[in-house]
């Protein structure tokens, strides 16, 4: 854009309206005076000629506003405290992380050396608490008396367990078991039963049927070889096709029963339902143990852990184990790193502690995740069984083998009378040629195979010996699952008797008296040392380190840091005053971020668009122009004095770090917005165009002689007019000679924006 002429105007406002208005209305009188009445005296009328050329129009809006900055933090101590340096100066640039200001600290430097001295001393008491034991034989201590708690956990678990007996889910299991068990001795018994007796008489009678089948497939086979050798009648080949219309009726009737037959489940699939049940139901029993006894392991593995713990943190070691105490189960991961990196410092005993707590602690972490993994694996058996039992209550009535087979018969005829039916009429049609007949001699032939085959069938009905067999060994496995899960059916209903009880019993008390004599040994190895006092003495380390940490936390918020690289906006304390958190301090922006906030007119408002440019110009800097985008339009009107404006914000270019003479927040200044504009268009000064009636004309300069145009004109600023058409390139302008100067410097006779 042009920068120059944005510049230009923007002086131009500012200097003069008034003056600019009062001008604009003497031109334009006398130019009307001259236009009415001096047409007489053409030849003596001063006047100059210039050439339409092209050039740029822009429609602009001017207004004011005021620079602000991007970013602006008020700064405040964090603490209560009195100033006691101040360490920035107002306008003073400054980075991330650097000191703006100090309050005085003597108070909280002797709280921190205090809290220390503390911690020390109270380091110092528990050493000498701890001093009359042998780390070595107080490790081993603690080491046998969590060996022996978590014998007692298990002992008493086990007892537990035996005293409630089986829960009613691994009873319902049990039954559950059973009576899958003894469904699928049900279904060996009787498939081996069909077997081991004779062909059933649906059986039979498929059989004979076939049988019969075959006999009238032969008979009917030399009946049409001899009708062949004697020639068909009309009325034996309608006969002939009503017989094929019948069979295949017969045949379709046969196959969809057939299909009905066999999408019913069948026996091997209700076995196969209910042993999938029973194997459901057993891995549920199975995942509910195994979750048991993982439980039983993480007890077990968190006593020992917590026993570690407690050893290692009841040892004088050095101060940076000493501040993980006391942990949580299990031990974090970063406190393992630190036991382990600082371990070099550490005595063998020390060590050893070290090295007893991170190896509970991972016999955990194995614990937990051995528990999970049985979880998971129970909640998937018992999905498992819940599909399983859905598919089996899914399966509905059986056919029997004998309605198979009796309708598979039936499809078999129908398919065999229809082909018979078919060929005879195949063969009453064609003639009697010795092909044909030998054809039909064929067919007698293999009619009378097939009979000897059908009978040699109902021969044959008996069962083999591998059949009997295979069925045998099912009928065996089936009855020793079944006497299986009875035995443990009886065994949870039945209880521990008086022997198991008295066992579990024994074996907790010895575990409580293993503990007793534990805890015994290791209180004769401390001594003098009362546990209540260690552990007091503990906690009250613990304590003075809070106490120092919390007296450098203080110490640090005396000092008060830039949160960003800014500048210093302004310094509202001074050396001597008592601040709070609730007092700015100093405030922090940044200049080489910029933002001007423009006040718009409401009849300028709708011409403004989001990312539109201009030119802004402050009172302070007069000769330097600045770039401005505008980046947000308010539509919330404040009206002053019956004068209503909108806010309108832009971002300021052209004032980064470096820059010479660049605006402050605060300044104020005049701006001129770009709303439209037309480039390379033809462009007449604004005096050069008058108003004649309804029109508007122009005076060019023809052949040596001056006449009046109408022209239709477009967009105008304060030096030209757009003419859109009546002109072209290079005609001549006639323009009184009262104004000597040139097109792009005329001054304006009409207003902007006239069409």
């Amino acid at each position: 854009m042009d920068l120059d002429r944005l510049e230009a105007r923007g002086r131009w406002l500012r200097r003069g309206a008034l003056l600019l208005f009062l001008g604009v209305a003497v031109a334009s009188g006398v130019l009307l005076w001259r236009f009415r009445f001096g047409g007489a005296g053409e030849e003596s009328r001063q006047f100059e000629t210039i050439p339409v050329s092209r050039g740029t129009i822009r429609a602009t809006i001017a207004t004011s506003g005021t620079a602000e900055a991007a970013d602006e933090t008020q700064l405040r101590f964090a603490t209560v405290g009195r100033v006691s340096q101040i360490l920035v100066a107002l306008g003073q640039e400054v980075k991330s992380g650097d000191p703006l200001a100090v309050l005085e600290s003597d108070d909280l430097k002797d709280r921190l050396s205090t809290a220390q001295a503390n911690l020390a001393v109270a380091r110092i008491r528990l050493r000498q608490l701890l001093k009359g034991a042998d780390e070595a034989d107080l490790l081993a201590a603690d080491q046998g008396v969590a060996t022996a708690q978590a014998a007692v956990s298990k002992a008493q678990r086990d007892l537990n367990e035996l005293l409630n007996g089986a829960s009613e889910a691994e009873l319902a299991a049990a039954e559950q078991a059973v009576a899958s068990a003894q469904s699928t001795l049900d279904a060996a018994q009787a498939k081996l039963t069909t077997l081991v007796q004779s062909p059933s008489p649906a059986e039979m009678a498929s059989a004979q049927a076939a049988v019969a089948s075959a006999e009238a497939a032969r008979t009917k086979a030399q009946n049409d070889l001899d009708k062949l050798l004697e020639g068909a009648s009309d009325a034996n080949i309608t006969t002939a096709e009503q017989a094929v219309a019948s069979a295949q009726a017969t045949l379709d009737a046969a196959e969809a029963k057939l299909a009905a037959l066999q999408a019913s489940p069948s026996a091997a699939d209700l076995a196969a339902a209910q042993a999938a049940v029973a194997a459901a139901q057993a891995n549920v029993t199975t995942a509910s143990n195994l979750v048991a006894s993982a439980q039983a392991g993480l007890d077990s593995a968190e006593a020992v852990l917590r026993a570690a713990g407690t050893a290692y943190c009841n040892a004088a070691l050095p101060p940076l184990h000493q501040s993980l105490c006391p942990f949580s189960v299990p031990v974090s991961p970063s406190s393992i790193d630190t036991m382990l990196s600082d371990q070099s410092s550490c005595s063998p005993a020390e060590a050893l502690l070290v090295s007893n707590v991170v190896q509970a602690n991972s016999a955990y972490i194995a614990a937990q995740n051995t528990l999970t993994n049985a979880q998971a694996g129970l909640t998937s058996a018992q999905a498992g069984l819940t599909s399983a039992q859905a598919k089996l209550d899914s399966l509905g009535n059986i056919p029997t083998p004998e309605d198979l087979q009796a309708a598979q018969a039936a499809v078999t005829a129908a398919q065999q009378g229809l082909a018979a039916a078919n060929a005879n009429l195949t063969e009453l049609k064609r003639a009697a040629e010795p092909e044909t007949v030998q054809a039909a001699r064929d067919a007698v032939a293999s009619a009378e195979a097939n009979l000897r085959s059908a009978q040699a069938r109902v021969n044959d009905l008996a069962p083999s010996p591998e059949d009997l067999t295979a069925a045998q060994s099912a009928v065996d496995s089936a009855n020793e699952s079944v006497q299986a899960a009875e035995a443990r059916l009886q065994e949870l209903q039945k209880g521990p008797d008086a022997d198991d009880v008295q066992a579990a019993e024994d074996a907790l008390t010895s575990a409580e008296a293993n503990v007793n004599a534990a805890v015994a040994k290791r209180d004769k190895l401390i001594e003098g040392a009362d546990p209540d006092d260690v552990d007091l003495q503990m906690q009250q380390v613990r304590l003075a380190e809070i106490a120092v940490d919390e007296a450098q936390r203080a110490l640090d918020e005396a000092t008060l840091k830039a949160p960003y690289d800014g500048t210093v906006a302004s310094i509202d304390i001074q050396v001597g005053d008592l601040v709070s958190s609730q007092l700015s301090a100093i405030t922090l922006l940044t200049p080489g971020a910029l933002k001007v906030r423009l006040a718009v007119g409401e009849t300028d408002l709708p011409s403004l668009r989001v990312g539109m440019v201009g030119v802004m110009i402050f009172d302070a800097l007069q000769d330097r122009p600045f770039p401005v985008v505008i980046t947000r339009i308010g539509l919330e009107p404040k009206e002053t004095q019956g004068i209503v404006t909108y806010a309108v914000e832009g971002a300021l270019a052209g004032v980064g770090e470096g820059v010479a003479d660049r605006p402050a927040p605060g300044m104020n200044g005049s701006a001129v917005l770009v709303t439209e504009q037309h480039q390379d268009v033809l462009v007449v000064p604004n005096r050069a165009v008058r108003r004649r009636g309804d029109e508007l004309v122009v005076e060019v300069m023809v052949d040596g002689k001056s006449e009046m145009r109408a022209v239709q004109t477009g967009l105008s600023d304060t030096d030209n007019t757009e003419v859109v058409s009546g002109l072209a390139e290079g005609d001549l302008l006639v323009l009184p000679a009262a104004a000597q100067t040139g097109q792009q410097q005329g001054q304006t006779s009409l207003p902007e924006g006239i069409r």
